[in-house]
């Protein structure tokens, strides 16, 4: 198959397959042990805070909508759908593993680039080793999920839950906009 035409089958199988039971259940356990993970994490160092942005109901659901797109659809297409093998392709298990380990690699160290280029104001948490770690950790949990589904749908979900978590009740939107006040809970 030519570079093109896999590509091509990659993303329209991985948006075309609607989950089944398992792989939604397989999610949310993902959900679950990747929020354990961070907050355990995030908690003791300070990184997590529960707060509550001081912004109107309709710029909360706007910020969520967004967020489902980018970083939700947008990077588990770029980490997830493009560079890993799909799982009616026929490839070897070591295969599958170098590649895991690329778009992890990439999935990661795009974060602290993206702090350096395109969005300035987020290099001091974008760059946090407790960030990082996070990042890899929920990167780990997108990437299982689309291995077992072959479904982009379950990966986006966990992405977007744990972004929006993060964002609005984790201190995240007031990490990325520290003049603007918060309401603590």
């Amino acid at each position: 198959m030519k570079f093109f035409d896999l590509l091509l089958f990659r993303i329209a199988s991985a948006f075309s397959i609607i989950p089944n039971i398992e792989s939604w259940l397989i999610a949310l356990l993902l959900v679950f042990i990747t929020a354990i993970v961070c907050l355990t994490l995030g908690l003791p160092s300070g990184f997590l805070k529960i707060s509550k942005p001081n912004l109107p109901i309709h710029k909360l659901i706007s910020a969520a909508v967004v967020c489902f797109f980018f970083p939700g659809v947008a990077e588990e297409l770029i980490f997830r759908v493009i560079p890993l093998p799909h799982i009616t392709e026929n490839v070897s298990i070591n295969t599958c593993l170098i590649w895991v380990v690329l778009s992890l690699f990439a999935y990661v160290v795009v974060h602290p680039l993206n702090g350096l280029t395109f969005y300035k104001r987020a290099l001091p948490v974008f760059t946090r080793p407790i960030f990082l770690v996070s990042v890899s950790v929920l990167g780990i949990a997108c990437t299982v999920s689309y291995l077992q589904s072959g479904s982009i749908w379950t990966a986006v979900i966990i992405h977007w839950s744990i972004v929006v978590s993060w964002l609005f009740i984790f201190n995240g939107y007031q990490e990325l906009n520290p003049k603007k006040t918060l309401r603590s809970s």
